[in-house]
């Protein structure tokens, strides 16, 4: 196993533990959220994470020159979470990166960002939908570290942190 992949499994146990202690989560919200943990890579979680602090980010000078192939990856993987409903689509982080990196301040050229995510119309704490609520508070995704997260924010802007 990739032992990035490993650092998933925390959060896929915290889900199992939750099913047993919440009563206002039953097993299909349990299944449907397994699922999607399965199908989302550590990286995606990482991801998931920084856009919900994304407020906290100053966006005037963000940005990377430098595409590498590290960060067209990440990038990849920014446009593939909101397409699976986990970024809203006007979270400003994500505005930013269409902008800058997709070349359209109004939304991507290539990635069609209307997807409608698997369940609409909850956007409290910059949560897209009530699936990722859930994901965050049952599989505990607060506790992802946040050096992980913010890697990712370094190659996205390394110029925040310092780092080039």
């Amino acid at each position: 196993m990739d032992t990035t992949e490993e650092l998933k499994i925390k959060f896929m146990a915290n889900l199992t533990e939750n099913v047993h202690f919440d009563s206002d989560f039953d097993i299909d919200t349990y299944r449907r959220l397994l699922k999607c943990l399965e199908e989302l890579t550590y990286r995606q979680l990482c991801i998931i994470k920084l856009f919900l602090n994304a407020d906290q980010i100053d966006l005037n000078n963000f940005g990377n020159p430098n595409i590498t192939q590290h960060l067209s990856s990440i990038l990849t993987d920014c446009i593939e979470v909101r397409d699976k409903g986990f970024i809203n689509s006007n979270n400003p982080l994500m505005e930013k990166i269409d902008e800058l990196y997709l070349g359209s301040p109004s939304g991507p050229i290539f990635v069609d960002k209307h997807t409608d995510p698997e369940y609409l119309g909850f956007a409290n704490r910059g949560f897209s939908n009530i699936l990722c609520k859930n994901i965050f508070k049952f599989a505990k995704l607060d506790q992802i570290l946040d050096e992980h997260v913010e890697a990712i924010l370094r190659e996205l802007n390394p110029e925040l942190t310092g780092v080039q």
